[in-house]
């Protein structure tokens, strides 16, 4: 099935939205009406990302604040300086989905966070209070600096980044139940947190000897992203993407060709196919349902609004040079999965198929040796991996006795990750043209797009 060339058949405005985006539905009324809806109830490109960012802090005094328990509170120099703990000071607003940025310094030994959906105890609003605390502290072993005070650590981070007596940027985002912490740019806590939904920030000053030290105190409201909610019956909206800014394989206009026409032959699937990703925005992925990539190199694409449609509900499928795409990126790579680092071998291979009743894997089933757990052999360009994320599901792998393998290396080829409410689905495989005309590797990768969806 393929996507209305006009567009009038999707279900929300946003879906309308990608049409106009995309230049696939002419400049009609009707076009015209439904666009101006979508403005009129309040979803355009600015409400779906930045609104404008607010400063907590006048520079002068503590307007806007509330103080509770002990704790000094002034304000030197446009700094906002807490002392003389245990303390707390309340922003008198709430927020529910923002993204805060600051500068922070603590003296020797200093103790602070910045709470957020935070409020004040019912039964002591003197006290701690309830919500989420983005830890201010160099030396505790388990909840230093960037991470969720006895909520959520890093994975890969096991000791501070920063020291006492030192300035350094913190920025802590909130969206739905996806939490994340920065210190210095460096990405602390990805986690998915879904206690508090909204509340006051809450700046802390710990202890009596405590001296904590913000500046650049800013603030701004972030909207969840639109996920489509697909009805029963209605074909899945997949968007594909061949946009290559590294190296360009020959095969990706037959892969685009191939793909669209599975979306015509199929009453369950809708494939759009392009080879360009710069329209891709919050307003193009509140109508769609999966978005597959076939890509590379250092793509003009907002890799923090993709992960977090992803991890609000949406599905991302990553194919072969989907992984060497945004290597030096931040979010994307922890998104895939895990990040290209060479392919030793273009011949055929045995690969291990180690989740033999994952739907993706059926069509190899077919071809598969009777041994335990079922291998299959394979022609294709093969790909080894660095920085692999320690949550994905392996669903085929490299057989242990190939040659050129590297002692201690781990070699995945097919996974998935299930990000918050979302699915993420990579497949290494896709290189050959003889591999896109394999029935076996089409259907592999249309069940792929299933499980993603969630079909």
């Amino acid at each position: 099935m393929k996507w209305s060339s006009i567009g009038y058949g999707f279900a929300s405005c946003a879906a309308i939205a990608w049409c106009v985006t995309w230049g696939s539905v002419p400049e009609s009324g009707l076009a015209r009406d439904a666009i101006a809806a979508c403005h009129e109830v309040g979803f355009d490109e600015a409400s779906a990302s930045d609104q404008g960012w607010i400063d907590l802090c006048n520079g002068k005094d503590v307007s806007g604040w509330t103080r509770r328990g002990g704790g000094e509170w002034a304000v030197e120099n446009g700094v906002l300086i807490g002392s003389n703990g245990p303390g707390h000071l309340y922003t008198d607003e709430t927020f529910a989905d923002f993204e805060l940025r600051c500068s922070v310094r603590v003296n020797t030994r200093g103790n602070s966070g910045i709470y957020f959906r935070a409020r004040p105890r019912e039964e002591n609003p003197d006290t701690w209070p309830v919500g989420y605390e983005a830890q201010v502290d160099h030396h505790d072993p388990k909840n230093f600096t960037g991470c969720i005070y006895n909520k959520a650590w890093p994975k890969e981070i096991k000791e501070p980044l920063t020291k006492d007596g030192e300035w350094f940027e913190y920025r802590v985002m909130a969206v739905g139940d996806r939490i994340r912490t920065w210190v210095n740019d460096v990405l602390v806590v990805d986690a998915q947190l879904g206690e508090f939904r909204e509340g006051h920030i809450a700046l802390q000053t710990h202890h009596p000897l405590n001296r904590v030290e913000f500046k650049d105190l800013r603030l701004r409201r972030v909207h969840p992203p639109l996920v489509r909610v697909r009805a029963a019956g209605e074909p899945i909206k997949l968007f594909f993407c061949t946009h290559s800014a590294g190296f360009r394989h020959d095969v990706l206009p037959e892969a685009r060709a191939i793909m669209q026409a599975r979306g015509e032959a199929l009453d369950w699937l809708d494939v759009e196919a392009t080879d360009d990703i710069t329209g891709l925005n919050a307003q193009v992925l509140a109508g769609i349902d999966v978005v597959m990539l076939y890509t590379s190199g250092a793509l003009p694409l907002d890799a923090e609004m993709l992960a977090d449609w992803v991890a609000a509900g949406g599905a991302l499928v990553g194919v072969h040079s989907a992984t060497d795409t945004l290597a030096e990126d931040g979010v994307y790579p922890r998104l895939i999965g895990a990040i290209f680092d060479g392919h030793p071998w273009n011949e055929e291979v045995e690969l291990v198929i180690d989740a033999p009743d994952h739907p993706a894997m059926a069509p190899f089933m077919e071809r598969a040796m009777r041994t335990v757990p079922p291998r299959v052999m394979f022609t294709d360009e093969i790909y080894q991996f660095r920085t692999i994320a320690p949550d994905i599901t392996v669903l085929m792998s490299l057989a242990p006795e190939v040659p050129k393998r590297e002692a201690g290396r781990e070699y995945p080829l097919v996974w998935t990750r299930e990000p918050g409410k979302g699915r993420v689905f990579y497949t290494a495989l896709g290189h050959r043209p003889e591999v896109w005309r394999d029935e076996v590797f089409v259907r592999h990768l249309l069940e792929g797009v299933r499980w993603a969806a969630r079909e």
